[in-house]
């Protein structure tokens, strides 16, 4: 028994002298790349560990990490430059611990202990420099609450003269007009290098959400977007002569909703229309093989030029349901980071950081995260197709991650701001708004001109069990008390694909609705179509003809933005509620949400009525939306 206790200390004694001549030896700190280790991460405790590096006089140097393992229980850090601390019950150091760790002190050089003093220099220049980088951040968040405080209200012009109207919800921050993303040198690449996309294939607020993610994308890694030119959009087909317009036509493009020119006047972001880029790049033979676009015309359109694009793209991206990684700078490719900064620095902007990288988890769910890398930046051409496997389906605060939280919110502004409807849109929007509000102001004085807003989708809506007979939307419209949520005698305006109350698009398994002749009519049939209960509960029920009729929309109005229109109208409704599953109903929620209304928006459909109100602020779902859209990460509006 004695004989196996003394070859127990012997073996002890050798390992203790052979680990600590391993420490001597390997004593200079490195760079690690995270991708080879653990990102299990607990800023409490490292913080901890950081105080009793830093007061401990029994410390000992280590040299590169080999390995990361995690105890949870103990907190303790396999790999860790500190020899670890014992503590008993009462959170005291355990005193044999202190003398184990003594005796090792003692055993080194005095050359050691000179490093280890100017390790425990460097540690504590480092920890003042970034207490210093602490307060800078603090002073530079105070600046962005006052720069959000010093914001002036947006302008919108109407008929060439300047209007106040309550629609508007952008705003001019000072600064933001001018903001280039750190990630690209701007005025260097951003005449040779390229995004090109086609049109989402789905209705008009998918095609809307591409645009914004893309140009986010464009604008952060210094590339020049182009915009497409006009084509038949799917439910937009409606024949039309704008003012500027020659003849009569059926097709839109980015300019009938968006000002190009308020976004080309971002000196961070540079634009050009497809036109420009076939005649500047194309039609000369710079893109990838000198191949020429058809009949080398700049006029090229719909599917031939499409095709041509993903001829002569260097890359077609497939990022459909995935979502972008970017770093604060380009010097952050590839993911490396400092032993000291993985320890000690909890507000890293480093993609390979433990706190960014747990954002990124939070910001990415389940969905499959792609970086752009060193590889696609030389790239000229990214294009964007429009079809599968390459449709950017998602919100542009859930497609792209930006690795600095200042950039994150900035992108949330660009978005508001420059990416709004044009002012001719919400020129008509804002005097829909104010006969809506005049009509609910003439019915009862005292309720300040409030109305309330619905929208029912009936016709090509793929769910069936949305489309629901006014009685049904009725009885779901209650809060959790039983109260009602729009009293009788309220202004309820109704955006519809169905005014006449026939269900006129409405099909079951491609069967129109009317069709079906007997009760029971199939899913997605109501039995009652028409909004006569909405009448007997007493609702004085409004639709977009009623005021196109009365003139408020004047006849040049082009109808196929007649969408665009009420969406401005149903974000300035007291309460609004919506279809589910419908991202035009999204749309809505995130302009209510710009306005403050976010929390008074609802679904009519049972059991989601109350989803919008849930606590998640980010999600990626494409079929609604969320309040990452329009608040801070600290829960204030944008």
């Amino acid at each position: 028994m004695v004989v196996s206790l003394q070859r127990l200390v012997i073996y002890s004694v050798v390992l203790f002298i052979a680990i600590s001549l391993f420490l001597f030896i390997h004593h200079e700190f490195y760079h690690i790349n995270l991708q080879q280790i653990s990102s299990i991460y607990d800023t409490t405790n490292s913080y901890r560990r950081y105080y009793k590096f830093l007061n401990s006089s029994y410390l000992l140097h280590k040299p590169q990490l080999d390995s990361f393992d995690v105890d949870k229980n103990s907190a303790r850090y396999g790999g860790d430059d500190l020899v670890p601390v014992v503590e008993n019950d009462e959170g005291t150091n355990n005193n044999k611990a202190h003398k184990r760790i003594g005796e090792t002190k003692n055993a080194t050089s005095s050359s050691h202990r000179s490093k280890l003093q100017k390790l425990i220099h460097q540690q504590s220049t480092y920890l003042n420099e970034k207490k210093s980088s602490s307060s800078s951040r603090l002073k530079h968040d105070d600046m962005k609450q006052m720069g959000s405080a010093a914001a002036q209200r947006g302008l919108l012009f109407c008929d060439g003269k300047q209007v106040d109207s309550e629609v508007i919800y952008w705003k001019r921050v000072p600064g933001d007009d001018t903001y280039e993303s750190p990630i690209t040198p701007h005025h260097k690449d951003h005449s040779e290098k390229y995004i090109t996309f086609e049109y989402d294939h789905g209705g008009w607020n998918n095609v809307r959400m591409g645009i914004e993610s893309l140009v986010v994308f464009a604008h952060a890694v210094g590339r020049t977007i182009v915009f497409p030119p006009q084509q038949q959009l799917y439910l937009l087909g409606k024949k039309h002569q704008d003012k500027d317009d020659k003849e009569p036509h059926n097709v839109m493009g980015f300019e009938d909703f968006y000002d190009i020119d308020l976004l080309k006047s971002h000196k961070g972001l540079h634009a050009m229309e497809m036109k420009d880029f076939l005649i500047k790049e194309a039609c000369s033979g710079q893109l990838k093989g000198g191949k020429l676009p058809p009949d080398n015309s700049s006029e090229s359109y719909g599917p031939t030029l499409w095709m041509y694009l993903q001829q002569v793209a260097d890359v077609n991206l497939q990022w459909q349901g995935k979502f972008v990684t970017l770093p604060d700078k380009t010097s952050n490719y590839p993911q490396r980071i400092s032993y000291k900064e993985y320890k000690f620095d909890e507000t890293s902007t480093n993609l390979s950081s433990p706190i960014v990288r747990k954002r990124i988890k939070t910001f990415g769910g389940h969905r499959q995260n792609v970086e752009y890398s060193p590889d696609l930046h030389p790239l000229k051409l990214i294009n964007f197709p429009g079809h599968e496997p390459h449709r950017i389906l998602q919100h542009h605060y859930a497609f792209v991650f930006l690795a600095d939280p200042v950039m994150q919110s900035f992108y949330r502004r660009f978005i508001r701001d420059y990416m709004r409807y044009k002012d001719s849109i919400q020129c008509v929007g804002a005097a829909l708004v104010a006969a809506v509000r005049a009509d609910a102001l003439a019915l009862d004085p005292t309720h300040n001109g409030d109305f309330y807003a619905l929208h029912i989708r009936r016709g090509d809506m793929a769910h069936r069990i949305v489309k629901l007979p006014a009685s049904e939307i009725l009885q779901n419209l209650h809060f959790n008390d039983g109260s009602l949520m729009i009293p009788p005698g309220s202004v309820v305006y109704i955006s519809t694909d169905d005014p006449k109350g026939i269900c006129e698009g409405c099909t079951y398994e491609r069967i129109p609705c009317t069709k079906f002749k007997t009760s029971p009519r199939p899913e997605g049939c109501p039995e009652e179509t028409s909004w006569d209960a909405f009448v007997k509960f007493g609702w004085h029920i409004k639709f977009l003809h009623d005021y196109v009729k009365a003139g408020i929309v004047k006849d040049d109005v082009n109808p196929n933005i007649y969408g665009m229109i009420e969406t401005i109208v149903c974000s300035r409704a007291k309460l609004f509620a919506g279809t589910f599953w419908s991202t035009f109903t999204g749309y809505i929620h995130r302009l209510r949400g710009y306005h403050g209304l976010g929390n008074a928006t609802y679904y009519h459909y049972r059991p989601h009525t109350f989803d919008l109100q849930k606590t998640e602020k980010n999600e990626y779902g494409w079929w609604r939306e969320w309040k990452a859209g329009w608040t801070e990460d600290d829960g204030r509006l944008i």
